[in-house]
């Protein structure tokens, strides 16, 4: 994008009516960026299309969006208030979820306010669990979450894509509860402190002791 050797000196952006897309990481690494003027003829967000624009506060979801990527606020450590006025995706407990797919996309539980008129924050507790509700998490999901060291992915869970957990360095034990096979992308956990540093083979004993099916796969690639 012709933008790109602008971006650590943009603080905003104006993109003209007519357009229809935001490309994948479109906008990644606009440090300064604080706010975007999107018209309502954009109707995609590609994924991690604002990850590390460390400056943006507030983002509303509008009605006319059909496709939204994962990750889009991976980084995001100033991201305050994200609304949805969209059946598709809400933004609630902390997470931006895709209704349909029942995925998570972005766990937004260390930056959103909880409370926006006292700007009270999350608490998010040392041992945490996932949301039992939905079935994929989404690439970059929880891209640098730094809150909890122990990480329970409940029964239930289909799908973890790439990078789901990239960069979640606290995390110290992983326990997957699923009997079922899981679709688990290699990098799911990549950069996921003592359990990555550990050679691949424990690393998979570790995260899928449970899923003996796809552990035997794993050690055979």
């Amino acid at each position: 994008a012709p933008w790109i050797k602008s971006a650590n000196s943009i603080t905003s952006v104006y993109m003209p009516t007519g357009m229809t897309s935001i490309g994948t990481f479109a906008f990644e690494d606009f440090e300064l960026m604080e706010s975007f003027n999107i018209p309502t003829s954009v109707t995609s967000i590609g994924k991690g299309a604002f990850k590390d624009c460390v400056n943006l506060y507030s983002f509303e979801i509008g009605s006319q969006y059909m496709s939204i990527g994962s990750g889009i606020f991976a980084g995001c450590t100033s991201l305050r208030i994200v609304t949805s006025n969209n059946g598709d995706y809400s933004v609630n407990d902390g997470y931006l979820v895709d209704n349909p797919n029942k995925k998570i996309l972005g766990f937004l539980r260390e930056t959103l306010y909880k409370d926006v008129a006292t700007k009270t924050l999350y608490t998010n507790p040392e041992e945490y669990t996932v949301p039992s509700d939905v079935k994929v998490i989404g690439e970059l999901a929880y891209y640098e979450a730094g809150s909890f060291y122990n990480l329970i992915i409940p029964a239930g869970i289909e799908t973890i894509e790439d990078n789901a957990f990239l960069g979640c360095s606290k995390i110290e034990s992983i326990d997957l509860k699923s009997t079922e096979k899981v679709t688990v992308a290699d990098t799911a956990i990549e950069g996921c402190g003592t359990v990555y540093d550990k050679d691949d083979a424990k690393k998979y004993a570790i995260l899928y002791a449970i899923n003996e099916d796809f552990a035997k796969t794993a050690e055979k690639e």
